[in-house]
């Protein structure tokens, strides 16, 4: 968040008020000289400095209360800043083996894939964030924001294992498949003009044949486009790098309650090998859920710095008024006690 704050006067005449403590202090002045005089024909001692303390609080209460008058006003004005040249998609395997976990009643796949994605949200926080899940098709649930909380309220509530259920099941195709990734690219999941695009793989890797050269090719490959219809006028078709986290062991299992395993799933044991080569084909970085930290700082390398602009500003405003008002009694309250108080 940026924070700029600037001071105003709503009614700066009121200064004037100010005006009244010259008289006091040409009085003042007028007066300790003559004193002075005096002290050093009679060669008594100096005046005491709480004498000079009196002086400077009479001062003191005109003008603060003229500082009153003017009306002051503090306004902060709070945003953020957003980069204008960066967007990232969270993409979230939502296939059937995500439902799978360590033990029954521990954290599924899918939940440790979800607290991941908002944790490394937050090593970005200046790039816009968007939604993506995938079975054997890519499915946009957000395009990219800078706001976090929709960001977070997607992630937590928006999405789900098989949800909605993989389309070519009725075909006999089941499980996940990498292929669908090829279309984060030129399928409008970034602004077009985003020149700097990252997608964010959270997956258990277990994915049937895919081939990563097609990949490579689909996210990586210089590409053209005519970008007026009859005028071949061509525009660079910017890369997406991919940054892998991987969720889940060989061990985990899909249970339906305490002993009971779901006999049909059997995990993949090229899981970790095939989320490698998803991210080498893309020349990307695979990281483990237990490598969570270090994936956060890869994220945050791979992202790096760029153009930004300050948005989302909220200003608030603050009379400062009533508090040079009340400071003004402190020296007037010194005023009184030495004047009266000491007297009695």
């Amino acid at each position: 968040m940026i924070v700029l704050a600037d001071i105003s006067l709503a009614t700066p005449f009121g200064a004037l008020l100010a005006l009244g403590v010259v008289p006091v202090i040409v009085a003042s002045l007028i007066s300790a000289r003559r004193n002075a005089r005096g002290r050093t024909l009679l060669q008594l001692p100096p005046p005491t400095s709480g004498q000079r303390v009196t002086l400077v609080a009479v001062a003191a209460v005109p003008l603060l209360l003229g500082a009153a008058a003017a009306g002051p006003v503090l306004r902060t004005h709070v945003g953020r800043r957003v980069r204008t040249d960066a967007q990232a998609i969270f993409v979230f395997d939502t296939s059937r083996s995500m439902a799978a976990s360590a033990a029954f009643g521990a954290p599924t796949r899918f939940s440790q894939a979800q607290a991941a994605a908002i944790n490394l949200r937050q090593a970005i926080p200046e790039v816009p964030s968007g939604v993506a899940s995938f079975t054997t098709i890519l499915i946009p649930h957000l395009f990219p924001t800078p706001n976090e909380a929709v960001f977070n309220s997607t992630v937590e509530e928006a999405i789900g294992v098989e949800k909605p259920p993989p389309p070519f099941f009725q075909f006999g195709v089941s499980g996940t498949s990498f292929g669908p990734l090829a279309t984060l690219r030129n399928q409008g999941f970034f602004d077009p003009a985003t020149k700097r695009r990252f997608a964010v793989v959270l997956t258990d890797g277990e994915s049937g044949p895919f081939d990563p050269n097609a990949l490579s090719q689909a996210l990586t490959v210089a590409q053209q486009v005519a970008t007026l219809p009859g005028r071949p006028i061509p525009a660079v078709v910017a890369p997406v790098s991919l940054l892998v986290v991987r969720v889940g062991t060989g061990a985990d299992r899909i249970y339906h309650g305490p002993g009971k395993i779901e006999a049909a799933y059997r995990p993949n044991v090229r899981a970790a090998e095939d989320a490698a080569a998803l991210a080498s084909a893309t020349h990307g970085h695979a990281y483990d859920i237990a490598q969570l930290a270090a994936a956060g700082v890869g994220l945050k390398q791979l992202v790096g710095s760029g153009r930004s602009s300050l948005q989302g500003v909220k200003t608030k405003t603050m009379a400062l008024a009533p508090y040079l008002v009340l400071l003004a009694l402190l020296p007037l309250g010194v005023v009184v006690r030495r004047r009266n108080l000491t007297a009695i």
